[in-house]
C-alpha cells in the first residue's frame, strides 16, 4: 500500500503522479499480518506472468463462504476466468494455496436478473467470484459481516489490509495491515458528493501519520476490532495531489449490499 497517488472521478480512473513518493503502510502505523489473522483476505492475481507470485497479485478479496470470494468489479474488468488464480489461506503469498475462478457475476448483474437489493451506487460496484472447488484449511474460517449504519463505527478505529504496491513498485510477499480512522459522514459526503452518486452508501476513513490504499490493496476489508467486515477498500481521493497527508481513503459499505453478500454467504 505504498507510492503513487491514485484518483477516483465519476468514471473511475487513475490519475499517476511520480512526483508522489508516500510510504503510506510502512512504519510505525504499519504491520505484517500474523499467520492466524485475517485469515479470508485472498489475493486475486494473473495466472504465470512471473515465476513470483507476488508479481502477479492485482488486487485483494474477502472469503465470504468456502467457495465465494467477494471483491470490487474493477478488478475483474477486461479478464476472463482463465487469466486469474486466488491465492488463498497464508498471510505470505508465497505460502497460499491455489484456487480458481469458476465464474463471477457483479452486483450490477444481479439487481438486474434477480429485481432484489439497493441500486448501483457506481458504474463499478462490487463482484463475487465463485471458486472452482471449496475452501477446506484448517482454521480458516469465512468472513463475518458487520452491517452497520454510519453512525455505529463513525469515529472508531478500524483496520484496512492488503497485499500493496512497495516504493520501488514490486509487491509486497506479506499481507499488512494498518489503522484507520473513520471520518464524520457529513465530511465524507463532502468529499465524494462531486464524483460518484450515491455517496452516502460510501466510507471514508484517513490516518495520521498517512495510510494510503494502493490498486492491490482494493477489494480488500474494512475490518472492527472483532475482525467484522464492515467495508470494501475502493480507491483514494487527494484534497491535495502532491500532498499524502491529504488523502481520504474510499470504501464500500457492505449493508449496502447485505441482500447480495448474503445470497452468496449462503449459497
Amino acid at each position: 500500500m505504498e507510492s503513487y497517488t491514485f484518483i477516483i472521478q465519476l468514471v473511475i480512473m487513475y490519475i499517476s503522479s511520480s512526483s508522489l513518493r508516500a510510504n503510506p503502510l510502512a512504519g510505525e502505523n504499519v504491520k505484517k499480518v500474523t499467520q492466524n489473522d485475517l485469515q479470508y483476505v485472498v489475493s486475486i492475481a494473473y495466472r504465470e506472468r512471473s515465476p513470483e507470485r507476488k508479481n502477479n497479485h492485482l488486487c485483494c478479496g474477502i472469503l465470504i463462504s468456502p467457495r465465494n470470494v467477494l471483491t470490487i468489479e474493477r478488478c475483474l474488468i477486461g479478464k476472463e476466468i482463465q487469466d486469474l488464480v486466488i491465492y488463498i489461506g497464508s498471510s505470505d503469498i508465497r505460502g497460499s494455496r491455489e484456487y480458481f475462478p469458476k465464474r463471477w457475476i457483479t452486483y450490477n448483474s444481479w439487481i438486474r436478473t434477480s429485481k432484489s437489493g439497493s441500486p448501483p451506487v457506481l458504474s463499478t460496484d462490487i463482484a463475487v467470484v465463485k471458486l472452482n472447488r471449496e475452501v477446506v484449511l484448517k482454521n480458516l474460517k469465512p468472513a463475518s459481516m458487520f452491517w452497520a449504519t454510519y453512525n455505529e463505527f463513525k469515529g472508531n478505529r478500524l483496520t484496512v489490509s492488503g497485499w500493496g504496491q512497495l516504493k520501488d513498485d514490486t509487491r509486497s510477499a506479506y499481507l499488512k495491515k494498518a489503522s484507520v480512522h473513520v471520518l464524520d459522514q457529513s465530511e465524507c459526503k463532502d468529499i465524494t458528493s462531486r464524483l460518484v452518486i450515491g455517496a452516502e452508501k460510501l466510507i471514508c476513513t484517513s490516518a495520521i501519520p498517512h495510510v494510503i490504499t494502493k490498486p492491490g490493496d482494493f477489494g480488500g476489508p474494512l475490518v472492527d476490532i472483532y475482525r467484522r467486515v464492515i467495508g470494501i477498500s475502493y480507491g483514494v481521493l487527494f484534497k491535495e495531489l502532491n500532498n499524502p497527508s491529504s488523502a481520504t481513503n474510499v470504501h464500500l459499505n457492505v449493508a449496502y449490499y447485505r441482500k447480495f453478500i448474503e445470497y452468496f454467504m449462503k449459497s
